[in-house]
């Protein structure tokens, strides 16, 4: 079993500090899979870390920096996945046992205003009064 949290933060994806005081969204953590389109390519990415605008993902392939990738998020069994429009914004190799993964951040493309709220609503549920982004900007 892969720990994912381990993964995720293991990589060389770093966050420019500069820019942490100046997200507009903060930033949950929630273990997500989600289906990733990329040129008629269809595979399956992971995630640790969402806020309303993006992810950071995990990856098995190599997604091309400014790349538009198509994301199809189940949230709950329930209700239909949220088909996305995405731009990878990031991606650097992660050595973890022996396999090579790819970790980056992808910012989501305009929502339709069902799927933000939707989203929304979902990214909300696992908001913390102790989270340390709540305020931020």
């Amino acid at each position: 079993m892969w720990n994912l949290r381990d993964l995720f933060h293991r990589g060389e994806v770093k966050e420019n500090k500069e820019d942490r005081g100046h997200r507009k969204f903060r930033r949950i953590s929630v273990i997500l899979s989600i289906n990733c389109s990329l040129s008629g390519n269809q595979f399956r990415i992971m995630t640790d870390n969402v806020s309303f605008c993006g992810i950071r993902y995990l990856s098995p392939l190599e997604l091309p920096v400014d790349g538009m990738v198509d994301l199809s998020i189940l949230l709950s069994s329930h209700m239909p996945a949220l088909q996305i429009n995405a731009k990878v914004a990031g991606c650097e190799k992660v050595e973890a046992k022996g396999r090579t993964l790819y970790a980056g951040i992808i910012e989501f493309g305009p929502l339709k205003d069902n799927e933000q709220r939707i989203w929304e609503n979902y990214v909300k549920r696992y908001e913390t009064e102790d989270d340390p982004f709540k305020n931020a900007a």
